[in-house]
């Protein structure tokens, strides 16, 4: 993974992924964040589909029962992500989505306090594992995947109002927890 994120960072793109990464990142540790207090409810309410170790236990529970936090926060952040992609003229390699996915993933697990080995380990499983998420989500056009299109859409006008510096409530993963929440 080192020398992914070197080859990338290092190559004619990082001037270009190395601060989209930063941006995502920040973004959305503002974003989980604002959201803290929702998510606590949220919770509390919710059975997730991970065990005590935080580890994936079924992705049959997890499309049975809907979204999850774990999907709300991937689908929002991939939103933003998309967003970054889709306005930089250089990050245009299909393969750079899933790269910064796995970049700000692994920034993530560091602030969890993960080693380094671990969040590797992490982010690639969370990677695998949200990969079939989304694919079961395009299946599901009028369930999951419109409710999946509007999470990501949120996170593109999110991220959009962030760099203007006008962030608008509407967009925030706050209120996206706060409504499945109900």
């Amino acid at each position: 993974m080192d020398n992914m994120f070197k080859n990338i960072e290092e190559g004619p793109r990082g001037s270009a992924f190395i601060p989209s990464c930063g941006l995502a990142y920040r973004f959305m540790k503002i974003e989980r964040a604002n959201a803290k207090s929702e998510l606590e409810k949220f919770l509390d309410k919710k059975s997730l589909e991970f065990d005590e170790k935080k580890n994936y236990i079924g992705l049959d529970e997890v499309i049975k029962n809907g979204f999850n936090w774990h999907i709300i926060d991937f689908i929002y952040e991939l939103g933003a992500i998309k967003y970054l992609i889709d306005h930089n003229e250089i990050l245009n390699d299909p393969n750079d989505e899933h790269f910064m996915t796995l970049k700000t993933r692994f920034l993530r697990a560091l602030d969890n306090g993960q080693n380094e080995k671990e969040a590797k380990e992490t982010c690639l499983s969370e990677l695998s594992y949200f990969s079939h998420i989304t694919t079961e989500i395009s299946k599901d056009r009028e369930g999951l995947g419109k409710q999946g299109l509007d999470i990501a859409n949120k996170g593109r006008h999110g991220i959009y109002h962030y760099l203007k510096k006008k962030p608008k409530d509407e967009y925030s993963l706050k209120l996206i927890v706060k409504e499945f929440k109900k």
